[in-house]
């Protein structure tokens, strides 16, 4: 996979290690990795965390600049056995038609405590 990015044309990635924002709670999460970019038409997300904090579920959200963010999918917690999670979401990109957009991820753990992460912004296929 070529690696671009995220302010090029066309297409976007953008990779990082961050720990997502508490907005509730005093529980943390750490993603080990946190993507976003166009693949054969899609938009694709994928994250890891360190399999340490326990989650109920991810809430995938987007918008663009003239909206305010929405949930777009609900991704459930892994396996509580599994040491380290991997997840993923994709979508169809609609050439021609939607404006750059911004991804996020909100995490509610078990305990029902969210956390909100940076966001990624990936600009339009033309």
């Amino acid at each position: 996979m070529k690696q671009y990015s995220f302010l090029l044309l066309l297409t976007g990635l953008f990779a990082t290690n961050v720990v997502a924002q508490p907005s509730l709670g005093n529980a943390k999460i750490t993603l080990t990795s946190f993507l976003v970019y166009e693949k054969a038409g899609k938009v694709m997300v994928e994250w890891s965390t360190d399999g340490k904090q326990a989650t109920n579920y991810w809430e995938v959200q987007a918008k663009n600049d003239q909206s305010d963010f929405s949930a777009i999918a609900l991704v459930l917690g892994p396996d509580p056995k599994v040491t380290g999670d991997h997840y993923s979401y994709s979508e169809k990109i609609r050439t021609g038609i939607e404006p750059k957009k911004y991804y996020r991820l909100r995490h509610i753990d078990q305990d029902g405590n969210e956390q909100i992460t940076a966001t990624i912004m990936i600009l339009p296929a033309k």
